[in-house]
């Protein structure tokens, strides 16, 4: 009798508690500022309580039983009307939670969707501060062309995707990306103003594409601060319909490759007219596991012309790729391309290619640092302050491996100078080219480009590693790496604060180390007296030089001996002051040398220690 009774109990317990077990209620609250408005057993049905006018601001908040069971996918972001920059739509975790998962498998279809949605933000931090990833938002699927992750379309503006963990199976499968800025065909705005900020993007046949249409073009959309990895062909696809992007301070890399014959880190295939900004990126191990004899390895690339008129402002980025990568038959830090006149300006960039070569065609680049292939008439082509470095080897010896090269450029307006160039010249290398001849001699280089590239310097230069391009070693305070100042470009790859008369070239900015100028413009050269002298352990050195030249302050003993070299390079016209340091010297007497362009000049100086 008692078994008896048992077990209708435990039915109506699984009827009045079961629901709660499989739907989740509660594990999802909308609230405003005034607290809980209602509590939801999903994203979905929190945000669908929404009305669809309104006057103030949401927070769907994710508490920490919830586990996406109830779910019904894609979650969908639809229109509100009234949403605007103060009544905003925030899906957030509660604070103190860990981890929220939203996760599925789905075929042709995105998890989440922001389908002409305003003014909406996906913010994985628990409660809104910090600098947590605490949302995970991944599809599965291994194939299908449109199984993106979060897709945002239909004239979706304004929307915020930051700190969120968003993650994609389908590398191997053509179409898909792991966020997609779409197309809104019925939509002029197009899908404009959005920010993708602050998350690790991983996977997906492209990290972040972007494709709207010629009529309803995406605009303004910001890229910024993100990790994105693993994908197979495309870190960032910037395709047509596609204007005033800015993509800025993201890590683009590879950890493995996939069997993609044309991986590149950025790659810009807009034939319409565009602006884009491309700054402070890190780029690196761009990989293939293909092993194509037509594999080609791309930093950023413009894979399709731009249009005429477009302008791209590429500054402040390293980019590093220093594999094998099998049989590529190329392999190239920046690639420019196409025929028609558009503007191309490269500040500040350092790059790197090394490992070794199998293949590639006779009398071709079959690597190198910046490479110029467009004949674009008409065009401008701005490069200053630039590092490419090379020592990538071997493949046909009548191939190349170069610093950068150069072809189209007579027909463009130019504005080339203060870069740095190295490439092995020993084999197959050549440190540079212009219009289809190479250079592994400065001077020659120099005279072929002139009036460009006349204080551009053939120079090894050192890096911390083969991928983090910060400058180390005797590069560190090494003047003939130093730059002329870019307007509107105040900071380096790491925030740091430029030299606004000495800049370093290439994406690291370094302090000026004993020497700083006077800000006088003088008439003659000059070089005064040390003060104080006798000294211990250190004294000042001023000179004057009124004409940017090559120029040298070398310290010798009384035997004739070079004992320190405080200045050898490129200095622009100034009055300096150089603290000179004689700590490692014993007491004596000492002569100062200064050489600049024709002028030489030597004084005696004595330490008393």
């Amino acid at each position: 009798m008692k078994n008896f009774l048992k077990f209708p109990l435990i039915i109506f317990l699984i009827l009045i508690f079961g629901g709660k077990v499989f739907s989740q209620a509660g594990s999802v609250e909308l609230r405003n500022t005034g607290g809980i408005i209602s509590t939801h057993s999903s994203i979905q049905e929190a945000y669908n309580a929404i009305p669809l006018s309104i006057s103030q601001a949401y927070i769907i908040q994710i508490l920490s039983s919830y586990s996406g069971a109830s779910e019904m996918y894609p979650i969908i972001f639809s229109s509100r009307t009234g949403s605007s920059l103060t009544n905003t739509i925030t899906v957030r975790p509660a604070l103190g939670v860990a981890n929220v998962t939203i996760s599925s498998s789905l075929n042709n279809n995105p998890i989440v969707a922001f389908d002409g949605a305003d003014y909406v933000i996906l913010d994985g931090r628990a409660g809104g501060t910090g600098t947590g990833r605490n949302i995970t938002v991944s599809n599965l699927i291994t194939a299908g062309t449109s199984s993106n992750t979060i897709n945002l379309i239909n004239g979706a503006t304004n929307n915020i995707v930051r700190n969120c963990v968003i993650i994609n199976g389908t590398q191997n499968s053509a179409g898909p990306r792991t966020v997609s800025i779409g197309t809104a065909a019925a939509n002029p705005e197009g899908n404009s103003d959005n920010q993708i900020i602050n998350n690790v993007i991983d996977g997906g046949r492209t990290g972040v594409g972007i494709n709207g249409t010629a009529a309803n073009a995406n605009n303004n959309n910001l890229i910024k601060g993100n990790d994105i990895k693993n994908w197979g062909f495309a870190g960032i696809w910037h395709q047509t319909g596609t204007n005033n992007t800015v993509i800025d301070s993201n890590s683009i890399y590879q950890t493995a490759g996939f069997n993609i014959t044309n991986p590149s880190a950025i790659s810009l295939a807009t034939t319409s007219q565009y602006t884009v900004t491309i700054s402070n990126n890190k780029i690196y191990n761009v990989l293939s596991s293909s092993t194509s004899t037509g594999l080609t390895i791309r930093g950023i690339y413009t894979s399709t012309s731009p249009g005429a008129g477009s302008e791209l402002l590429i500054y402040n980025n390293f980019v590093a790729l220093p594999d094998n990568n099998n049989n590529a038959v190329t392999v190239y830090g920046m690639l420019f391309t196409g025929t028609n006149a558009y503007t191309v300006k490269l500040f500040y960039n350092s790059v790197n290619i090394a490992g070794t070569h199998v293949g590639g065609g006779t009398n071709a680049v079959l690597s190198a640092g910046i490479f110029k292939n467009s004949t674009n008439a008409g065009g401008t082509f701005e490069v200053k302050n630039n590092i490419c470095v090379n020592t990538r080897s071997g493949g046909v010896m009548t191939g190349f491996h170069t610093g950068a090269a150069y072809n189209g450029v007579t027909s463009n307006t130019l504005a080339m100078d203060y870069n740095v160039y190295f490439a092995d010249a020993i084999g197959n290398g050549a440190v540079a080219f212009w219009e289809g001849v190479n250079f592994s001699d400065s001077v020659l280089y120099r005279t072929a480009a002139t009036p460009q590239e006349q204080n551009t310097r053939f120079r090894p230069v050192l890096f911390t590693s083969a991928i983090d391009l910060h400058l180390s070693g005797s590069s560190l305070n090494d003047l003939a790496l130093r730059g002329t100042p870019i307007p509107g470009i105040t900071r380096d790859i790491d925030g740091h604060v430029r030299n606004t008369l000495l800049p370093s070239r290439g994406a690291d900015e370094v302090a000026l180390v004993g020497i700083s100028n006077l800000n006088f413009n003088p008439d003659t050269y000059s070089l005064s007296q040390n003060y104080p002298n006798p000294f211990n352990p250190s004294t000042q050195i001023n000179f004057s030089i009124p004409n940017t030249a090559m120029t040298s302050l070398i310290v010798y003993n009384v035997s004739g001996k070079e004992v320190a070299k405080l200045i050898s390079g490129n200095l622009a016209a100034g009055s300096y002051s150089y603290t000179f340091n004689g700590k490692n010297l014993t007491s004596g007497v000492y002569f100062y040398r200064l050489t600049s362009g024709q002028f030489t000049e030597t004084k005696s100086m004595m330490l008393i220690k």
